[in-house]
């Protein structure tokens, strides 16, 4: 059976038979402390969803609440969101090709009525201020009809 050690300075897991390895290379923690194999496995699996691993007060690995995000994190996260949802959009209009069908007189009114539905949606997205987050109320988009 594997013995490791936890240092909660750095948050990180050594195994003890590689302990010269470390010490040759300056990385052997000064505060490691050995725990469990389970807590091993436990603690190098994903996190718990809104966990994080940290150190309990004895310096053992812990779940820990995962901090809030600040709010420029917060607007970043809506920003990405935003350009994603509009390169979708905008890739299905593109795939539909109702800008050179409705140049051309080649579309129907469904079909036109379709197209003024996913610029509405455009538009109602770029009119979002991500600045808002993370009160923001996002548009749905229009119901993908098949062509």
């Amino acid at each position: 059976m594997e013995k490791y050690l936890y240092s909660a300075l750095s948050d990180n897991f050594y195994l003890t038979t590689e302990k010269a390895r470390y010490i040759a290379n300056g990385a052997w923690p000064s505060d490691g402390i050995e725990v469990s194999e389970a807590a091993f496995v436990e603690f190098t699996q994903a996190a718990p969803a809104g966990k994080i691993r940290g150190a309990d007060k004895k310096g053992r690995p812990a779940w820990m609440d995962a901090p809030s995000l600040t709010l420029d994190e917060m607007v970043a996260l809506d920003e990405l969101k935003k350009q994603r949802m509009k390169s979708y959009a905008n890739a299905y209009i593109n795939e539909q090709q109702w800008a050179a069908r409705l140049s051309l007189g080649r579309i129907t009114e469904a079909e036109k009525n379709h197209f003024n539905q996913w610029l509405d949606y455009l538009d109602a997205l770029e009119a979002i201020d991500v600045s808002d987050a993370p009160d923001i109320l996002w548009p749905t988009p229009p119901v993908e009809q098949a062509s």
